[in-house]
């Protein structure tokens, strides 16, 4: 069935959610992906609830005003702390809008150990699913991934993962950031799993789209002249077109042609 009118929004911190789009590219075709990263306040995983509340509501109504009507947060750190607000805001109640989330998946054992900002530390998620895996939080690791994607060998993965012990053996990474270095993380723990939430986040956006695909009205098409901000030219994978908006959109954009390579 073509898609071609179903436009579908992720949105960020920062560069962390092209991790999931690069997977959602690969296993779907023909549909509308905008990709809103908010590079400017990342990083969110020191900041207050309050805050993010605020940031990824404006977010959302800005993908939304571009077409979008299934949005993601592609970001631990959002999923785990407020998609349940979101999906409850006042703000957000007039708008067609699907909220989905990405999570760090559910495996808890005493030989697991979960990377992940503070904010997704001392989420209820992680405290209600994982009472016997050890939690590490990362208050830098995101930031410097944002700040060094181009340059990987300025970032001390070592030093990150130095307190996964040698009983650990599954790592899961709880930060869409992670997962753009996963390979990295799995050459530094030959003998531990390393695992993310991005495939179960691709499946459930996969059954989204055929519910979608059977509801006329859901299919809006993107607009690309919005009153204040512009969305980039797509880059076109099996035949997804690929839009980057927000003050960042040609550095996400750079990113993440570096990043499908």
């Amino acid at each position: 069935m073509n898609n071609s009118n179903l436009t579908i929004g992720l949105y960020d911190s920062g560069i962390g959610g092209l991790s999931l789009l690069k997977k959602l590219v690969k296993q779907t075709r023909n549909i509308n992906y905008l990709y809103l990263g908010d590079n400017l306040n990342a990083p969110y995983g020191n900041k207050s609830k309050t805050e993010l509340i605020s940031l990824t509501e404006n977010g959302v109504k800005t993908l939304y005003g571009y077409g979008a009507n299934i949005i993601i947060l592609a970001c631990n750190t959002l999923s785990t702390t407020l998609l349940l607000d979101l999906k409850n805001s006042e703000s957000l109640k007039n708008l067609n809008v699907n909220l989905y989330g990405v999570f760090p998946p559910k495996i808890d054992s005493y030989d697991t150990a979960l990377i992940c900002t503070q904010l997704t530390a001392k989420s209820n998620y992680v405290k209600n699913y994982f009472s016997k895996t050890k939690i590490i939080p990362l208050p830098f690791l995101a930031s410097e991934i944002e700040r060094f994607v181009f340059s990987k060998e300025k970032i001390n993965f070592k030093a990150d993962v130095s307190a996964v012990n040698e009983n650990v053996k599954t790592l899961i990474l709880g930060c869409t950031h992670y997962s753009i270095f996963k390979n990295e993380f799995t050459k530094l723990l030959p003998n531990v799993n390393v695992v993310d939430g991005l495939s179960t986040t691709v499946n459930e956006v996969k059954k989204a789209i055929d519910i979608a695909n059977k509801t006329l009205n859901v299919k809006r098409v993107v607009t690309t002249n919005h009153k204040t901000l512009t969305a980039t030219k797509p880059i076109v994978i099996n035949g997804n077109k690929v839009f980057f908006v927000g003050e960042t959109s040609f550095y996400n954009k750079k990113v993440f042609k570096f990043i499908l390579k």
